[in-house]
């Protein structure tokens, strides 16, 4: 009885590998070291210009550079995108940690520099290789001392970024 069961079993087994590993290919395949140039849309709404720039690095990861300056001052985050989605980045749903530092050059402010991170979910999607829609939110933690607990205080960053693609040459 085992041994009938096996030959099926093994078989499958080997089916779903080969079907893993074709995904796998074809996201490869699809993979496209894209540099994208963004501007958040709810910028002027906040009164700030937010510009980010994304490079992917491989069919799953990518970099992004986010700089945002506003009447007082200026934020800029960085975070690491893991895609998880079939599509190869930059198309798909990702998640984000990320970092940020604030330099605020306003007098009604004890400090000059606050410290905060977080992470997002968001999804990206790319159109005709060109343009991109990036929308995204998740919480966030910010400190004018990161090492005193009580100045700790927590929002939410979301956006919905439009982007255009500087590099439309597809990897080999």
């Amino acid at each position: 009885m085992v041994k009938k069961l096996l030959l099926p079993s093994l078989l499958l087994l080997c089916a779903n590998a080969t079907q893993a590993q074709t995904a796998g290919q074809d996201k490869i395949t699809d993979f496209h070291r894209a540099k994208i140039l963004k501007f958040n849309i709810f910028s002027p709404v906040v009164e700030t210009v937010t510009l980010a720039y994304e490079n992917v690095l491989s069919p799953e990861k990518s970099f992004q550079l986010t700089l945002s300056f506003f009447e007082f001052g200026f934020v800029v985050t960085p975070e690491y995108r893991f895609y998880l989605s079939e599509t190869a980045a930059p198309t798909g749903v990702y998640v984000a940690p990320y970092l940020r530092y604030y330099q605020l050059d306003d007098n009604e402010f004890e400090t000059n520099s606050i410290f905060g991170g977080g992470v997002v979910i968001g999804t990206q999607r790319l159109y005709k290789q060109k343009i991109t829609i990036d929308a995204f939110i998740g919480p966030s933690a910010s400190s004018i001392n990161p090492f005193e607990e009580e100045e700790i205080s927590f929002g939410i960053r979301a956006g919905l970024t439009l982007g255009i693609n500087l590099s439309t040459k597809k990897n080999k």
